[in-house]
């Protein structure tokens, strides 16, 4: 029979378990790129990608004496462009201007400051020299 302090700590149990796999995500990401050593190599250009600008609205919450105000923030993300690069059977991508998205063409090999993540074994690109 189901008391009230169970269901309280069964519910306390699923926090605690929700909570500690949340740590061990942030966690694991942040050793995943943290105190990479970066390396000189070449890369061969493989595709690019563009991401339009666009716009979010997020409603900020503000408590007024005992009323709440919904206040509308706008949040902007201007034009990105990107290079795909793969280099030892890995890929990866890196921001780029526009100029050089205009003129990129696949098959390209160009040099790059490179490193390997740990956990999830992705390229991180700190330079591409085109």
């Amino acid at each position: 029979m189901w008391t009230s302090n169970t269901a309280f700590y069964i519910f306390v149990g699923f926090a605690l378990l929700l909570i500690i796999f949340l740590l061990w995500l942030i966690v694991s990401q942040v050793l995943d790129e943290t105190f990479l050593s970066y390396k000189n190599g070449k890369a061969t250009i493989i595709g690019t990608r563009f991401s339009p600008a666009s716009s979010t609205v997020i409603m900020e919450t503000v408590l007024v004496g005992k009323s709440v105000l919904l206040i509308p923030h706008t949040v902007y993300s201007p034009d990105a462009y990107y290079a795909k690069l793969a280099m030892n059977g890995l890929e990866g991508e890196t921001p780029i201007s526009q100029d050089k998205f205009v003129n990129l063409k696949p098959g390209v090999t160009v040099d790059v400051e490179y490193s390997k993540k740990r956990f999830s074994n992705e390229l991180s690109f700190n330079s591409v020299i085109f």
